[in-house]
């Protein structure tokens, strides 16, 4: 049975992952998950990482769910 996919979006960075430099409302779909960060795929907030794939620490992201996401800016689209 296939798992669901799992979106994140970052909400905080660290400067001891120089490898895996990610910067705060990047998104990413998880490829892997570890006790304490997760491999996932930059969707979107990158151009030269666009499709690579980066850890990314638990505490730096929130998980993502169809609705979910809010911002303080006017609204550009409704459905």
């Amino acid at each position: 049975m296939k798992e669901d996919i799992k979106i994140i979006r970052a909400n905080h960075t660290r400067k001891e992952y120089q490898y895996s430099a990610y910067e705060i409302g990047w998104v990413f779909e998880v490829v892997n998950e570890y006790e304490n960060h997760y491999v996932a795929r930059v969707l979107s907030g990158s151009k030269e990482h666009q499709d690579g794939v980066l850890a990314v620490h638990k505490d730096d992201c929130e998980i993502l769910t169809l609705g979910s996401y809010k911002h303080e800016g006017p609204e550009h689209m409704k459905i």
